[in-house]
């Protein structure tokens, strides 16, 4: 099942690895094709493994804030932030479901449908460091297209091998 749903994936980065050839305009179309009701087996399973404290950004953060209010994904905590960051946008806050101060440290789980260079997460820990007493930890994201892997971050599919 997990592989046939791997494949499923594998033919859409094809598909728009073709169509676009990649850059911005590849990763926007990835978003828009991961936050489609058909796709959401792919999304699922970057929640395999459970995740307290969550956060997400953009269009798919927001998909992923439907999920969790309908009863799709259960969190102890789920922020979710602007869209934008990669390109230079201020995170700012949209949600925050049980959000609460703390006086230690929490350590959040960022989930998204793509990473390349860490912008967006580098910006939302930024955020969460000066203002929620937080920082992320783990970045679960479906596609990982960055030269070099990171120790944090696991994918569904990585692109360098």
């Amino acid at each position: 099942m997990i592989a046939r749903i791997e494949e499923k994936f594998r033919r859409i980065i094809t598909e728009k690895l073709q169509q676009f050839g990649g850059g911005e305009e590849y990763f926007s179309a990835l978003d828009a094709e991961l936050t489609k009701t058909n796709n959401f087996d792919i999304v699922s399973l970057l929640f395999e493994y459970p995740a307290s404290n969550v956060v997400v950004s953009g269009r798919f953060g927001n998909f992923i804030a439907r999920v969790h209010s309908l009863g799709g994904f259960r969190f102890d905590s789920l922020l979710v932030f602007n869209g934008g960051l990669r390109k230079g946008d201020a995170p700012i806050l949209q949600h925050g479901y049980r959000l609460k101060m703390h006086s230690e440290p929490v350590a959040y789980t960022f989930f998204d449908d793509s990473f390349y260079m860490g912008r967006t997460a580098l910006a939302i820990d930024k955020v969460l460091r000066s203002t929620y007493n937080g920082y992320i930890r783990n970045i679960r994201v479906a596609y990982d297209g960055s030269p070099e892997k990171r120790e944090n971050v696991s994918s569904i599919f990585r692109y360098h091998n």
